[in-house]
């Protein structure tokens, strides 16, 4: 055998580096796609969740809403029954002392 023929040791290494760490970031390309795809993914089901439980939200607070002024007015009637001319001079000063609050402004 020549020294010719054959190829100087760590010849090939830096060619074969090469192709490896070409390969590795390609990998990590791919993955990075890939967790970008799923941070989107998330971020949607992050919406619709929020979205969901924000209507939720406003329901419960129109349930609650109309079921406290249903008992108001379940409440005033009660009291205008029980006391009509008491209900009637309470809601007549009121009426005056809103007057004249608003008046002074």
């Amino acid at each position: 055998m020549t020294d010719d023929a054959k190829e100087p040791a760590g010849a090939g290494a830096p060619a074969e580096a090469a192709g490896k760490a070409s390969g590795e970031l390609q990998a990590i390309k791919d993955d990075l796609k890939a967790l970008r795809a799923d941070l989107k993914a998330l971020c949607e089901a992050a919406k619709s969740g929020s979205k969901e439980s924000l209507d939720a939200l406003k329901a419960r607070i129109g349930e609650t809403a109309t079921r406290l002024k249903q008992q108001a007015e379940e409440k005033a009637r009660k009291e205008f029954a029980e006391r009509p001319l008491t209900t009637l001079g309470l809601t007549f000063l009121a009426g005056f002392f809103l007057g004249a609050f608003f008046r002074r402004r």
